[in-house]
């Protein structure tokens, strides 16, 4: 889950840094540089960029390591999995976070499977000559490989829908003159993939339905992508041709069935900020050349001030434990405390290694026997194969304390014969504990 939380603060950041320059520098901003440093936008939020931190990160020199109780840890051993309250929590959060994200991903297919089947009762092929041929020339013009389906309908605005296979739907009965504008402007999204960015958009609002700012991001990619794309379409267009492209969008406006989708690219997009739209169709190119070089240098340091954040990502700390016991020893770790893991090389000792016999052998990945005592003949006749391990030897006072002392040693795997090494750990309790 931490990666998660940090693509989506670096996404965050770099929003937060796109409003505060648009609201400084307003219309001095290119729509087109706008839009590119939206779609870096969904990038930051949609690539794991704190990977590249473990890519980068040297393996650090063994030393100590301290663990809060208030962080999510799990141990797992050969014999169980164990995990703290606040793991528990953390993975309660997950759930529910994967759980909305699905639906809300669901309820987004099953809007745009209804807007499917309603254009497709509503729109018939486009077989006019004249029209086939502008697309196919323009096509070749702005080197677009992709075949374009061509359809009409009577109730819907124009729109463009599809990634590997577009299509554009136009309004019936338009001139030729208004069609061609249409066209234009939606062979540019197509050229620009547009209908692909429209569902990383739809993705990341997805899964980041709990950041109120990626709906904001929404609203802000709907503007400018029909924003950028009148920029390139109105270049060089005298004031009356701007005029009569900015009457085209008021009168699509007017008559446009409000049904969205989020795969299609609208040419009306809504009449929420037509007005604004208008403004920008009319200012003139040559009041555009330094707000481009503007928005090459603000698009750089956003982008770079934003992707610092993403260092900021801590991998999870993998330690190696032996823990045999059948409770969970995290159970009782409150938040306030913590675990101290020290490095190196440790013999187990009562703390990590139950006693479950007055005499037992330890071996290094934890388990447990009982030691014989007796005088077994089968031992000079074995091929031993010896393990290392340790032993404990465990007794009880009178008093009702107990000493355990631990021995370097080695176990026969085949016949448990015992070669007992020296002394490296003593336990005394007053209360004897097992």
């Amino acid at each position: 889950m931490n990666i998660i939380f940090t693509m989506c603060f670096t996404g965050s950041i770099l929003f937060l840094l796109y409003l505060i320059a648009v609201r400084i520098f307003k219309n001095s901003l290119s729509n087109r540089w706008k839009y590119i440093i939206l779609k870096l936008v969904l990038f930051f939020f949609l690539t794991p960029l704190g990977f590249l931190k473990l890519i980068l990160h040297q393996a650090p020199t063994q030393t100590d390591f301290i663990l809060a109780g208030n962080i999510p840890i799990m141990v797992s051993t050969p014999h169980s999995t164990y995990t703290n309250s606040a793991y528990q929590i953390n993975l309660t959060i997950v759930l529910i976070w994967i759980v909305m994200a699905i639906a809300a991903f669901v309820w987004q297919q099953l809007k745009y499977f209804r807007f499917k089947k309603l254009i497709q009762l509503s729109m018939t092929e486009i077989t006019d000559l004249d029209i086939i041929d502008y697309v196919d020339h323009y096509r070749q013009t702005v080197r677009i490989k992709r075949k374009v389906r061509l359809y009409q309908s009577n109730c819907i605005s124009p729109f463009t829908a599809g990634i590997l296979s577009p299509l554009i739907v136009l309004p019936a009965n338009l001139s030729s003159e208004k069609q061609r504008l249409i066209l234009k402007h939606e062979l540019t999204h197509i050229r620009r993939c547009d209908t692909l960015f429209l569902f990383l958009r739809h993705l990341v609002t997805c899964i980041y339905w709990f950041n109120p700012l990626v709906y904001l991001l929404e609203l802000q990619l709907n503007k400018t992508v029909e924003a950028s794309c009148d920029e390139i379409v109105t270049l060089g267009m005298n004031q009356k041709d701007r005029k009569n492209y900015a009457s085209l969008i008021i009168d699509i406006a007017a008559n446009d069935v409000q049904y969205r989708t989020t795969y299609a690219s609208s040419f009306s997009n809504s009449s929420n900020g037509l007005k604004e739209r208008m403004d920008l169709i009319m200012i003139p190119d040559k009041q555009k050349k330094h707000g481009k070089r503007l928005s090459v240098l603000l698009a750089s340091c956003m982008v770079l001030c934003s992707s610092f954040t993403a260092f900021a990502y801590q991998s999870p700390t993998e330690l190696d434990m032996v823990c045999n016991s059948s409770n969970n020893p995290l159970l009782n770790i409150g938040s306030s405390d913590t675990i101290v893991f020290q490095s190196g090389d440790f013999k187990l000792t009562n703390s990590s290694s139950p006693i479950f016999y007055d005499y037992q052998f330890t071996d290094t990945d934890g388990n447990i026997y009982k030691i014989d005592t007796s005088d077994r003949s089968e031992y000079a006749a074995c091929n031993h194969d010896y393990v290392e391990g340790t032993i404990s030897k465990h007794s009880k006072k009178s008093n009702g304390g107990c000493i355990t002392k631990y021995y370097d040693a080695q176990r026969c795997s085949k016949c448990g014969k015992i070669i007992l090494g020296s002394l490296i750990d003593t336990e005394t309790h007053e209360v004897c504990p097992h």
